[in-house]
């Protein structure tokens, strides 16, 4: 019991650090240290206060720098995908979930570092059309939703997104931190209701809250530091380190 203390202390100081200096990437590095000591979806649900409120000290950071008209756009699938996610968590074997991520992952991680080491060398991009772009983007933050309640892992369909767009870092960060605090308070919802976690399990994010705020300043401090082009570069490497983990 000790031991899990120490360690879901160590996890809301990396949540609050990652999620503030690059907007994803907490629940998907932790989540299988986690199941070492426990079932996948417990670890999953145990987590999500955790993750939630480094979201929501994430968004006190970023606010200003999200892009509103992407966000309206975005969320009406990520709800519902958060909602079929949460449904998922409860019947799907938590093996296939895993796997099927870490194969997504790796393949965007590889295709982000091409596009990157490609715009590096200044190949023009070809044009997308307005309406496939809207597509692309619903149909991200529908897959937001759902792997992001199904494992806790929503930051990977969006930061592939962004990272196609034409966006500042800070841009890039606060569009996913925002719509990942609105998933993941609709995501705990969610949870309780389907018995997930317990009421109870909430206050686990109250006991962390020092050390998640703590972990924000120092991911405040090196997403200022890190230049735009290292910045991504770090993101893309994340993508695929993640997918490798799983």
């Amino acid at each position: 019991m000790t031991e899990l203390v120490v360690i879901l202390c160590v996890f809301a100081f990396i949540s609050g650090l990652m999620k503030v200096g690059f907007g994803f990437g907490a629940g998907i590095v932790l989540n299988p240290i986690l199941t070492l000591f426990m079932p996948s979806a417990k670890s999953v649900g145990l987590l999500a206060p955790i993750l939630w409120f480094s979201n929501v000290n994430g968004v006190r950071s970023h606010w200003k720098s999200i892009n509103k008209k992407l966000f309206y756009q975005m969320l009406p699938l990520a709800v519902i995908g958060t909602l079929i996610g949460s449904l998922i968590l409860t019947v799907v074997p938590d093996d296939i979930i895993r796997r099927g991520i870490g194969v997504l992952s790796i393949i965007c991680g590889f295709s982000l570092w091409n596009a990157s080491r490609k715009s590096d060398k200044k190949v023009q991009k070809r044009t997308i059309h307005p309406v496939i772009t809207k597509l692309i983007r619903q149909v991200s933050a529908f897959l937001s939703g759902l792997i992001g309640a199904a494992a806790n892992s929503g930051g990977i369909p969006l930061s592939v997104l962004f990272s196609q767009e034409k966006m500042s870092k800070q841009a890039f960060t606060a569009n996913i931190i925002v719509l990942l605090a609105i998933m993941d308070t609709l995501k705990i919802i969610f949870y309780i209701g389907f018995d997930v976690i317990a009421f109870q399990d909430l206050l686990l994010a109250f006991i962390y809250i020092p050390l998640i705020i703590l972990g924000g300043y120092v991911g405040k401090w090196l997403n200022h530091l890190l230049a735009e082009r290292v910045f991504f570069h770090v993101i893309h490497g994340l993508i695929f380190f993640m997918g490798y983990i799983y």
